[in-house]
């Protein structure tokens, strides 16, 4: 129908055949992934592992044995039964295979995605002072349900927030998911807020 997809459709998308043809125990995704993966995956009752949010971590968890399929954010999809990396015209025929397999137009799979809201921020702060905000972020989220696998990311009913420091840059990345604008927003004024508020008293 030409409709174009983004990565987090696309992650969606290609999920929803692993599981259909595959039956995979496991998927692994890095940990700024759509929550669309956390619903298709615990509906069809297969685990999901986070990684870093690197390609280097997603091959390292297809090389554990321990996932049977490594999906990526940003485009890459990686077979571990046939490469620990991902394989760009590989990915496209196993694609094309599956969609076969499944009996089902990538339309009809597209009209299926759960549709959530997405978006960014950055915050500056200063290499001196991002450990100490990091910190604070750990000590006030430790009782909200979240995973330090990289950065911070925390859960909600209805959404989701990940904060990331940057490696290279004096920089905070905020991203974060929700069922609508006004969810995102707020989600994402309250972190920032945050964020600043631990700057200023650090």
């Amino acid at each position: 129908n030409g409709r174009l997809l983004d990565d987090d459709a696309e992650l969606c998308l290609v999920t929803d055949l692993v599981i259909r043809t595959l039956s995979p125990k496991t998927i692994g995704v890095p940990i700024s992934a759509t929550m669309g993966v956390n619903r298709l995956t615990r509906e069809a009752n297969v685990g999901l592992r986070y990684t870093r949010n690197d390609h280097l971590s997603m091959m390292g968890a297809a090389r554990s044995g321990e996932v049977d399929f490594v999906g990526g954010t940003r485009g890459g999809f990686i077979f571990p039964y046939w490469l620990f990396a991902s394989d760009a015209m590989f990915a496209t025929l196993k694609i094309l295979e599956m969609t076969a397999t499944a009996g089902v137009k990538l339309s009809e799979l597209t009209d299926n995605i759960p549709d959530y809201v997405r978006g960014q921020r950055e915050v500056r702060c200063s290499y001196n002072l991002m450990g100490t905000v990091m910190r604070r972020l750990i000590e006030e989220t430790a009782d909200r349900p979240r995973d330090i696998i990289d950065g911070v990311r925390v859960y909600f009913q209805d959404s989701w927030v990940l904060i990331i420091p940057d490696a290279e840059h004096p920089i905070f990345h905020l991203i974060a998911e929700a069922q609508n604008e006004e969810r995102l927003d707020k989600v994402l004024d309250e972190y920032e807020e945050l964020l600043l508020r631990w700057r200023k008293q650090a």
